[in-house]
């Protein structure tokens, strides 16, 4: 439920692929929640063609002006690089590279984020779990397991690789920092239940490569006050018009921080 007779507060989109191209698209679509100011991206022109209304800047501190929102839908050079002045300037920050937490660039932006004045939200991305880790935090967390499972082909694909066949099973079992200096781009929704439960390095994750799948899943196992709890998302169908959870979270937080009534 928005606040009702709220002023809608101006938002900046950095990064235009296609999870930034669909929360432009609901932005740019509702009367609620923050109102796009401008997009920043490497293509502006490609991004004016999408979406006219919009300003749209390759330089950020063209876009900025009086934002108060900064979304960051581009990569974790970006967020490491840009974030934590964002945040000193006050402007809250919504973020989906959370694996620059886990880079050279992390204490910068958990100094940052320690001195503010700027906020972070940080969505659920594709796990849907960061509100259930935070109720078993708050009850006593012993122990979170993430485990992220693909197609073997895609997990060499991503290390450059053409053989497959090291990527059968499970294949990686490590902190989930550790887990993200292997691959930088691809565990946001593992850092995520990281930053949300026992931390970067006392949160296990396991890389898994299964053959019968032919996208994602994953799941969450956690133990807390003595009740397991085990949560599993997919796998994703591969129907190029499948909803986005990554994007819904981030839409979603969006709403929240604005709401009257909070879930």
């Amino acid at each position: 439920m928005p606040a009702s007779g709220a002023a809608r507060p101006a938002c900046v989109l950095i990064g235009l692929g296609r999870i930034g191209e669909a929360v432009a698209r609901a932005l740019t679509a509702s009367s609620d929640g923050p109102a796009l100011s401008a997009i920043v991206t490497r293509t502006p022109d490609r991004a004016k063609a999408l979406f006219p209304d919009v300003s749209c800047y390759q330089d950020l501190d063209r876009a900025l002006g009086d934002a108060e929102i900064v979304i960051e839908c581009a990569s974790p050079d970006v967020l490491a690089g840009h974030g934590p002045r964002i945040l000193a300037e006050g402007r809250d920050l919504v973020p989906i590279s959370l694996s620059a937490f886990a880079g050279t660039g992390g204490p910068a932006l958990v100094a940052a984020l320690e001195k503010g004045p700027g906020r972070l939200f940080i969505p659920s991305g594709a796990a849907c779990a960061l509100p259930l880790l935070d109720v078993a935090r708050c009850a006593g967390l012993d122990r979170v397991v993430f485990r992220q499972t693909y197609p073997p082909a895609l997990w060499a694909r991503l290390e450059g690789l053409s053989d497959a066949r090291a990527y059968v099973g499970t294949f990686l079992s490590a902190s989930a920092r550790e887990a993200a200096r292997r691959f930088p781009r691809n565990l946001n929704a593992a850092i995520g239940v990281a930053l949300a439960g026992l931390g970067l390095d006392r949160t296990e994750i396991e890389l898994i490569g299964d053959p019968a799948i032919a996208n994602r899943r994953y799941e969450i196992e956690i133990e807390s006050g003595g009740a397991p709890i085990r949560l599993a998302i997919g796998p994703y169908g591969t129907e190029p018009d499948r909803p986005d959870h990554t994007a819904a979270s981030l839409l979603s937080i969006l709403r929240r921080r604005q709401a009257r009534m909070v879930f």
